[in-house]
């Protein structure tokens, strides 16, 4: 079930005092973009549409909550009071973009702006702003303590690539997200149970790991919108992930940013079985051109309005391959000529068949691998075609466990 976190009240004793700070009008949205994904665009509730201001000793503080995703961040600035103050997000960022029109990017960059209690004030300008309640505001959950580092850069890069295979059916919430297993490194998974990805990399731990695998199920959309962070991040990120069945939190630091966001219900199945050690045969492709013809196979999909049409790769006795369109039943199909793409036998022994791929799918795998030679492993033949999974590489060993993405063949 649902772990339900209780409504609580900002702090009365600070929400008597309006926040009163001055930042710079760069770091200022800065900060509020960071929000975005606490905030909804339509929040069911007008408190949810706003962020809570704070002002203290050190600076100020932004907060946003929307139940699923708290985010924080710190933000550099003269306080000349504590307090608090409650405002309306979407009118708050678009009058901080509208102070600056006219200005040069430099020169807006420099803009002193003001915030206190509802009033948003530049040398020039001063208004005040749509503003609730801040007792009536609920209390984000707390962060998770952090118990490792991972470089931020590794974090972006294999997100990216398992990203695309996380499922997108609401019915299927389980599959919506990543996977995160911390062992003694991170691993990241995702399938919409057509593909699987898998991606490793290494973690600094803050103390020793933990004795057994500690997972994290985590809603694909947060993670996309973490990825935007992650690309302007300088330091290390720091992850936490509460280790108990009723706490259901994971929490990344990236320099000032704190967003800690509820994990889905369940786990995703049990899939180091669905890649084996071996397979039949492993072929060498060249990625630009394996791509190139996909690409060229999706077009005339399109153009005979059957978008929804396998690619075939056909593999001869002679070792030649083609991959072309399946279009036609029977004779017809026959008639039709793939386009050449050139492999090169790794290992085992290619058996002359055919291999019926979702062409999306297989651009998706193709483009979160960096290699120019990609590698093809194929189970054995059943009556001609390939009717297990498949599995891409970016070099001929198997069992790679840097970033493996495993194709479920299309029936025909």
């Amino acid at each position: 079930m649902t772990q339900v976190i209780p409504e609580q009240n900002a702090n009365p004793n600070t929400a008597q005092l309006n926040a009163q700070f001055t930042t710079n009008h760069t770091e200022l949205t800065a900060a509020l973009k960071a929000m975005e994904m606490a905030v909804p665009a339509r929040p069911p509730h007008p408190l949810l549409g706003c962020v809570l201001l704070r002002s203290h000793e050190q600076g100020a503080t932004l907060s946003g909550f929307d139940y699923e995703v708290a985010v924080t961040v710190e933000l550099p600035a003269q306080s000349t009071a504590p307090g608090a103050s409650l405002l309306h997000y979407s009118e708050l960022a678009k009058s901080l973009k509208a102070v600056a029109t006219g200005e040069t990017k430099a020169t807006a960059a420099r803009m002193p702006v003001t915030l206190t209690g509802d009033m948003l004030s530049t040398p020039e300008l001063a208004l005040p702003m749509a503003s609730e309640d801040v007792t009536e505001y609920p209390t984000p959950f707390p962060p998770v303590p952090a118990t490792m580092n991972v470089d931020a850069a590794a974090l972006l890069a294999q997100l990216t690539r398992v990203l695309p295979a996380a499922g997108t059916d609401d019915t299927l919430p389980t599959l919506t997200g990543v996977q995160f297993t911390i062992t003694q490194h991170l691993e990241l998974a995702s399938t919409d149970r057509y593909r699987f990805a898998v991606a490793q990399l290494p973690v600094t731990h803050h103390g020793s790991h933990p004795d057994n695998p500690v997972t994290a199920n985590i809603h694909g959309g947060t993670l996309k919108a973490l990825c935007s962070h992650l690309k302007t991040t300088s330091g290390p990120v720091r992850i936490g992930v509460a280790n108990d069945a009723h706490d259901h939190r994971v929490t990344f630091i990236l320099d000032t940013i704190t967003i800690t966001t509820r994990t889905l219900e369940g786990e995703l199945p049990k899939y180091a079985k669905l890649f084996p050690d071996t397979y039949a045969a492993t072929l060498g492709v060249d990625r630009a051109a394996l791509l190139r013809a996909v690409r060229k196979v999706k077009a005339l999909m399109g153009a005979k309005n059957q978008r929804n049409s396998p690619a075939v790769l056909r593999l001869d006795d002679t070792g030649d391959a083609t991959l072309c369109p399946s279009l036609y039943e029977g004779h017809d199909q026959d008639r039709v000529k793939g386009m050449q793409v050139t492999i090169k036998p790794a290992a085992g022994s290619t058996e002359p068949g055919t291999v019926a791929l979702n062409p999306d799918f297989l651009t998706d795998g193709l483009n979160t691998l960096t290699t120019d030679t990609v590698y093809l492993h194929l189970p054995h033949m059943t009556d001609g075609r390939v009717v297990k999974p498949l599995l891409l590489t970016e070099g001929p060993d198997a069992t790679d466990t840097d970033y493996r993405y495993l194709l479920m063949p299309v029936r025909l």
